[in-house]
């Protein structure tokens, strides 16, 4: 069955002059308008289409990009704001309508927020809300320790930056952790650090384990050995490592270390050099 607020894949019943006629399933026959008919449809194909409501509150579909999905969110602009609500720019025509009970905070035309969108009960419209706790759950049950997952950049807190996982629970990125620019609305892919015994979830923007730190001591062995040296030490700031070599902190320093055990270079003065072979 064809889903309200979703992309599907659905079939072309017909054309007429001012569009394409999907077959929406229980929803009946829905009208792609012509304009966003790619060329060489043809009547049998089936097209991804984006499925919701004109003015009239009649199923239309469109081959648009919108920023969220029903039960996803995203970083929108609010375009307007009337006595009843506010609406934000999600990417079509049609913008997100997000009503005052569901603010979180009074919004603002302008300014962006994180909205999530879904389906209200009552008038079964799509809606807007940025009460986001309210619809993203905190089962973290599908996710494993050490794996790597799409994340959208939530809120700011005195410890980090929380952050909504996959769409399905909050996870959070401590500030002492970050290593590079992060701003409300990214979209990173950070890994699962540690879940926690109640369930919480700790993010990392960096793999850890034995294997990483590994991989980027040969890419540090392989720098020094064109450049000869490098200013980076323990001391240095974690944005300045991670601009000259994309890791954290935490990873340059256990590669570092490694080299060091090893014998393949020499710790100076706020530099880095490579140990030169014997002649």
């Amino acid at each position: 069955m064809a889903e309200l607020g979703k992309y599907n894949f659905l079939k072309i019943n017909r054309f007429t002059d001012f569009g394409a006629y999907v077959d929406g399933e229980e929803l009946g026959e829905i009208l792609v308008p012509m304009k966003y008919v790619p060329e060489d449809y043809e009547e049998g194909d089936e097209i991804d289409v984006f499925v919701h409501l004109d003015s009239e509150e009649r199923f239309v579909a469109t081959t648009e990009d919108v920023f969220a999905e029903v039960g996803e969110s995203a970083y929108m602009e609010i375009v307007a704001v009337s006595d009843h609500g506010a609406f934000a720019d999600w990417g079509l025509v049609k913008n997100l309508f997000i009503p005052y009970r569901e603010q979180k905070t009074e919004l603002q035309e302008g300014r962006s927020y994180i909205v999530h969108v879904y389906i209200d009960e009552l008038s079964n419209r799509i809606t807007g809300s940025t009460k986001i706790e309210d619809y993203i759950g905190h089962d973290s049950s599908s996710f494993r320790e050490k794996e790597k997952v799409k994340a959208l950049v939530y809120r700011r807190t005195p410890s980090g930056y929380l952050c909504i996982i996959e769409n399905k629970c909050l996870g959070m990125l401590y500030e002492n952790e970050v290593y590079k620019d992060i701003r409300i609305g990214d979209r990173i892919s950070p890994f699962i650090k540690k879940i926690r015994d109640d369930r919480k979830i700790d993010l990392t923007l960096q793999e850890e384990g034995y294997g990483s730190v590994r991989d980027f001591s040969d890419d540090l062995l392989d720098y020094l050995e064109e450049h000869k040296t490098v200013a980076l030490h323990d001391k240095s700031d974690p944005k300045d490592i991670y601009r000259t070599f994309g890791v954290s902190k935490k990873v340059f320093k256990k590669a570092v270390g490694k080299l060091y055990k090893d014998k393949m270079i020499i710790l100076g003065d706020g530099e880095i050099s490579i140990v030169e072979p014997a002649e």
